[in-house]
């Protein structure tokens, strides 16, 4: 499999490379894209606009959990994750 994505700093973090490292091992493979560049990434540019304005626009969330709940929830509807199979779900 492969992962694109940019260089934000939460992209790099230590915490990520050590994860992203050792399923590297196995089945992945991961490509940077350089900084401030949306152009090679404009899907990332859409879904996060449909995030905010769907999602966040004129909200106030009482937790950073109940915030983050109500986006995986609505992924989950638009994309309709959870329906196929992802390497290492049992």
């Amino acid at each position: 499999m492969y992962l694109y994505g940019d260089k934000a700093s939460y992209h790099i973090s230590k915490i990520t490379r050590e994860y992203v490292n050792e399923q590297k091992k196995d089945w992945l493979t991961v490509i940077h894209l350089p900084k401030m560049a949306p152009y090679l990434n404009p899907n990332e540019r859409k879904v996060n606009q449909k995030i905010k304005s769907d999602v966040c626009a004129n909200r106030f969330y009482t937790s950073i959990e109940e915030q983050k709940y109500t986006i995986s929830e609505y992924l989950d509807k638009r994309f309709e994750r959870g329906k196929y199979y992802i390497h290492g779900d049992t």
